[in-house]
C-alpha cells in the first residue's frame, strides 16, 4: 500500500484537493512514501486533469479547477490499496455534472448530521461531481418566519458553503408558482379539469401553490422569491431553474397552456429579480412535464420561446420524456433532468440499494447528442451506486457499466471481492422493480391515509432473489469486518436479505423483514421519514406519514 506525502502545493486551487487526500486516503507505515506533487496547467479545459509519475516514489497531478485536482485525487484515493497509479489525461465530455439532493421528506439530506452531508458531498467532489443542486419546498412551512423553515434555510447555506469550498457550483431550483401553506385560498393555483383545457391534473400538486394571473399573487410570489434571493447573496448562486409542474402549475383558463403563459411570464419575472441579486447567475428553464397534461402546450411554448428567449440561458429536460426536435434549434444549452432514486420500487430505498447501472447507461446515451451533462435526481444515499456510474458516464458516455462498477467495488469493498460483488449488484438491477397492493389487490405504491391491513410486494422479477441472497450470505461470511459495517455494503446485504424473507412469506411484511429493513434506519436517519422515504415496515406503511403531516 502507498502513502501519499503532499510536497509544495501553495496554490489555492489545490487546497480542496490535499485536503481530500490526506482525508481519505488510508493510514500506513512510512516505508513506501509516494510523494505527491500538484501543478496548474492553464492550457486545461473543462476539468481536464492529467497523473504523470516520475519513478515509483513520485507523482504529479496536473490540472486547472479544483473539481480537477479533486477528481485526480479521488483516482489516488481508489488506487492506494493496488498501487496501479497509471500515466493518462482524462478529459470530460460534458462539464455539466450535477446532483441534486432532494432535501425534503425527512429524507437523508433533510434529517442526517449536516456532518454526514459533507462528508458525502466530499466523497461525490472524489468522482468528479462539480455542481451541487438544491431546492426550498416551501409548501412544509407556515410563511418565511417559520421557524422551521430558517432551520432549513440555515442548513442549505451550511450545504452550499461546503459545496463551494470544493470548487463546486451551486444550482438552485425553485418552483415558479410555489407558495407557503398558509396562503391566501382566493390566490391559490387550480388544478381541475372542469373548464376541460386539460386531459390530466398535474401530478405533484399541493395545493398552496399561487395563480400568477391574479395581480395580488404575483407580488407575493416575487416577494418571497426575493426573500430567497437576498439570504443566499453571501453564498452565490450559479443557476436558477425554474420548473413548471411537480409541484406547481395552474390549470385556470387565464394562465393557459401553463407552460406557454403563466409559467413563462412568471418565470421570466423571476429570472429579472435574480439578476438583480445575480447579474452573472445563469437562468434555466425547466420542461419537466411540459406537454403531458395538456395538448398543445409544446408547440405554444416553441412559438413563444423563438420570439423571446434572452432572458434565459438554458434548458433542462427530463431524460425519459418526448422532447420535440424543435427545441434544440433553439441554440440554448440543453442539460437533462434524470430520476436515479424512483425507479421500480416504492418506498423509494425502501427495501435497501437500487443500484441501475444498465438502466443509466441506455438513458444517458439516448440523449448524449443532444444534452451537455445533467442533473441527477437524489432522494437519498440508496442510489450511491447509480450516482457513480452517472458522474462517470457523464465525463465519458462509452465507458463500460462493469469497469466503473468494479472501481467502486474495488474502492470500497476490496479488490479481492470486486468481481463477485458487480456480479451482484447486476443481478440485484434486475430484480429491483416490484408493487405494493393492498387486501383487495389494488395497487398502492403511494397509500392515502393511515391503513389497517398488511400490504403485499409483488416481484416483477423473483427468479433469481432466492440465489443472490444465498450467493451474498456467503460471500458476506468471507469479508472483513470492516467491509461488512461498510454503509455501502450493508444496504446491499439489506436488498438481498430482505427480498428474500418477503419472497418466502409471499410478499407480505412480517417481524423478520421489519428487522432487516429496520437496518436501513440508522443508515438514512430516517426516524421522522415520510412513508415514501422510509425503509419499508409494517409501522410505517400503517402510519403512511405523508406531506400533511408535516
Amino acid at each position: 500500500m502507498k502513502k501519499y506525502q503532499v510536497t509544495g502545493a501553495e496554490d489555492e486551487k489545490f487546497q480542496a484537493a490535499i485536503y481530500l487526500l490526506e482525508k481519505f486516503s488510508k493510514t500506513t507505515d512510512d516505508s513506501n512514501i509516494v510523494n505527491v506533487l500538484f501543478r496548474n496547467d492553464p492550457s486545461l479545459i473543462n476539468d481536464t486533469w492529467k497523473i504523470e509519475r516520475n519513478g515509483e516514489t513520485e507523482v504529479c497531478v496536473v490540472g486547472n479547477s479544483p473539481v480537477s485536482f479533486n477528481a485526480a485525487v479521488g483516482y489516488l484515493v481508489r488506487h492506494q490499496d493496488d498501487g496501479i497509479i497509471k500515466n493518462q489525461t482524462i478529459t470530460y465530455d460534458n462539464n455539466f455534472r450535477a446532483v441534486y439532493f432532494a432535501n425534503h421528506f425527512y429524507n437523508f439530506y433533510h434529517s442526517a448530521p449536516i456532518e454526514k452531508i459533507y462528508e458525502y458531498i466530499e466523497q461525490l467532489a472524489l468522482w468528479g461531481q462539480n455542481i451541487l443542486t438544491l431546492w426550498f419546498d416551501m409548501h412544509h412551512f407556515a410563511d418565511w418566519q417559520d421557524i422551521n423553515a430558517q432551520n432549513m434555510i440555515d442548513r442549505m447555506e451550511k450545504i452550499c458553503v461546503k459545496a463551494k469550498s470544493l470548487g463546486m457550483k451551486i444550482f438552485f431550483i425553485h418552483l415558479a408558482n410555489e407558495y407557503y401553506y398558509q396562503s391566501n385560498e382566493d390566490l391559490r393555483a387550480e388544478c381541475s379539469l372542469e373548464n376541460r383545457l386539460y386531459r390530466e391534473k398535474p401530478v405533484g400538486f399541493y395545493y398552496t401553490e399561487l395563480c400568477p394571473s391574479k395581480r395580488e399573487s404575483v407580488g407575493l410570489l416575487l416577494n418571497s422569491f426575493e426573500e430567497l434571493l437576498k439570504r443566499f447573496q453571501n453564498v452565490g448562486l450559479d443557476y436558477i431553474c425554474l420548473f413548471p409542474y411537480d409541484q406547481g402549475g395552474c390549470t385556470c383558463k387565464d394562465c393557459f397552456p401553463w407552460g406557454a403563459n403563466g409559467y413563462y411570464k412568471l418565470s421570466k419575472l423571476k429570472a429579472e429579480l435574480a439578476k438583480k441579486y445575480f447579474p452573472k447567475v445563469n437562468i434555466i428553464l425547466s420542461m419537466w412535464r411540459i406537454g403531458v397534461f395538456c395538448d398543445g402546450e409544446w408547440e405554444a411554448f416553441l412559438k413563444v420561446a423563438k420570439k423571446d428567449n434572452a432572458w434565459y440561458d438554458g434548458l433542462m429536460v427530463d431524460i425519459d420524456q418526448f422532447v420535440p426536435e424543435e427545441l434544440y434549434t433553439l441554440n440554448k444549452s440543453i442539460f437533462s433532468f434524470l430520476d436515479i432514486s424512483m425507479y421500480g420500487a416504492t418506498p423509494w430505498g425502501g427495501f435497501g440499494a437500487t443500484p441501475l447501472p444498465n438502466i443509466m447507461k441506455t438513458r444517458i446515451c439516448e440523449k448524449s447528442t443532444h444534452c451537455q451533462g445533467g442533473i441527477l435526481y437524489s432522494e437519498g444515499i440508496f442510489e450511491d451506486i447509480n450516482k457513480i456510474v452517472c458522474l462517470e458516464l457523464f465525463r465519458d458516455s462509452a465507458l463500460s457499466t462493469e469497469k466503473i462498477l468494479r472501481e467502486y467495488a474495488a474502492y470500497h469493498f476490496g479488490a479481492e471481492y470486486a468481481d463477485e460483488i458487480v456480479q451482484l449488484i447486476l443481478r440485484l438491477e434486475k430484480t429491483i422493480r416490484r408493487n405494493v397492493f393492498d387486501k383487495d389487490g389494488n395497487c398502492c405504491d403511494y397509500p392515502v391515509g393511515k391503513q389497517t391491513d398488511l400490504p403485499t410486494v409483488r416481484f416483477i422479477n423473483s427468479a433469481d432473489i432466492e440465489s443472490i441472497a444465498r450467493d451474498f450470505c456467503d460471500l458476506h461470511k468471507r469479508l472483513p469486518e470492516t467491509v461488512r459495517q461498510n454503509w455501502r455494503y450493508r444496504i446491499l446485504y439489506i436488498r438481498a436479505t430482505g427480498d428474500l424473507e418477503l419472497l418466502k412469506n409471499g410478499g407480505v411484511p412480517n417481524e423478520k423483514t421489519d428487522e432487516i429493513f429496520g437496518g436501513l434506519e440508522s443508515i438514512y436517519f430516517s426516524e421522522e421519514a415520510l412513508y415514501c422515504v422510509s425503509p419499508f415496515k409494517r409501522e410505517a406503511f400503517f402510519n403512511n406519514r405523508s406531506p400533511g403531516d408535516l
